[in-house]
């Protein structure tokens, strides 16, 4: 991902189904917490899953990593003691394995009823991957990315304000009993999703999907030669005047655009699958050797560019 981060995204890449997916599981989340904002947390603008903890860059920040593993009688409590810290951020690694995201946040919002004011929560398993994160309960207190305090097997904020009070700082190693993550690894899953895609079978899919979709003009073939003569001369109703007052042309002039602009192009219409027309088109040349040639094959791309 880092290696493509700059590059222009490749068109085939447009409209695929994955994408389309992203968007609406992004727009199910985006649901899921307006829902959460509008029911049970409705006295406060939810920090749920915001990602931005309200305490300054400059001052500590308490990651109180956690999971569902903990039990809900235990994050509930964890919860609780958290209301109101804007200096602490409970961090959650992702949905449990096969849940999607809009049922982790309902999860949430039950545990989170009747709780105010709320409690700062995240989803972000870049920080159990910065801080080695394996196990849950983990406390990382931060400072401009550095760590001031780690320890395990502890959820209790109040135990923490005390050592830290008490100077207690560095690693402090396993102080309680220690569980595993319930949940997925987000990172990891969409990494794992993105190497399993064969991008070479996607872009054969998306090529094949733009020529279904386009509309063609299929032109009959011709049964005798023609001449059409084009006749662009035009007669001014009018006295044509420039702003700056100059006279371009008075009414009842006669003038043809050619004469002033030749049009300059010798267009060759023909059926590339008719081996005959490829070889006939390959001896025919234009009247005026100046023009410049253009080839259409009879079976053409209709591209709308607008009027003129």
């Amino acid at each position: 991902m880092q290696a493509l981060e700059g590059q222009p995204r490749p068109d085939w890449l447009n409209g695929q189904s994955e994408q389309l997916d992203v968007k609406r599981q992004a727009q199910q989340v985006f649901e899921a917490s307006q829902a959460i904002r509008a029911d049970a947390l409705s006295t406060r603008s939810t920090k749920l899953a915001s990602g931005l903890p309200t305490t300054p860059s400059n001052k500590p920040l308490t990651l109180l990593f956690v999971s569902f593993s903990l039990g809900e009688p235990a994050l509930k409590g964890i919860f609780e003691e958290a209301a109101d810290r804007d200096d602490v951020l409970l961090v959650f690694r992702g949905p449990k394995p096969g849940q999607k995201l809009p049922a982790l946040m309902a999860d949430l919002k039950r545990l989170l009823k009747g709780i105010e004011p709320l409690p700062n929560i995240v989803i972000d398993p870049t920080r159990f991957q910065r801080w080695s994160v394996a196990s849950v309960p983990d406390i990382v207190v931060e400072q401009e990315d550095k760590s001031l305090l780690h320890v395990r097997g502890v959820s209790s904020l109040s135990w923490l304000d005390e050592q830290i009070k008490a100077g207690k700082q560095g690693e402090l190693g396993t102080l309680g009993d220690v569980g595993e993550i319930a949940e997925i690894d987000l990172l990891e899953e969409i990494k794992r999703r993105m190497a399993a895609i064969d991008w070479k079978q996607k872009q054969q899919q998306a090529i094949a999907r733009f020529w279904e979709q386009q509309k063609f003009e299929d032109l009959p073939t011709a049964q005798a030669d023609r001449d059409r003569i084009v006749d662009l001369t035009i007669t001014a109703p009018r006295d044509l005047v420039a702003p700056n007052g100059q006279l371009i042309i008075h009414a009842g002039q006669t003038v043809n655009p050619l004469d002033k602009m030749p049009f300059g192009l010798c267009l060759m219409v023909f059926d590339a699958t008719v081996p005959a027309q490829v070889e006939l088109i390959q001896h025919q040349s234009c009247q005026d050797k100046q023009s410049r040639v253009m080839y259409l094959p009879r079976r053409c791309l209709v591209i709308k560019v607008g009027r003129v």
